[in-house]
């Protein structure tokens, strides 16, 4: 069974924010590091990098945070074939 990570989504409060855009990058960094190193380790375990799954345009959050329905809708089409690939090699439908 595989297990999917995936990197945080774009939180758009950073557009306006030097040191929370700084923050928040060093962070998103930090778990890329370390889940490169699980992914080797690890059998089975993913971790998808994919940009900008809500977009940095305000339009998916209500408050620059957190995804609205069509922040959810945006994220789940960005992820939608990487996970589709995923699931088939391990014979998932």
């Amino acid at each position: 069974m595989p297990i999917i990570f995936l990197r945080t989504i774009y939180r758009e409060s950073r557009n306006f924010d030097r040191k929370a855009d700084k923050s928040e990058q060093a962070r998103i960094d930090c778990a890329a590091v370390v889940m490169k190193e699980v992914v080797k380790e690890c059998k089975g375990v993913y971790y998808l990098e994919i940009d900008n799954m809500t977009g940095t345009t305000g339009e998916t959050s209500g408050d620059g945070v957190h995804p609205h329905s069509m922040g959810y809708y945006e994220w789940a089409k960005a992820i939608e074939k990487p996970v589709l690939k995923i699931l088939k090699k391990h014979k998932i439908k």
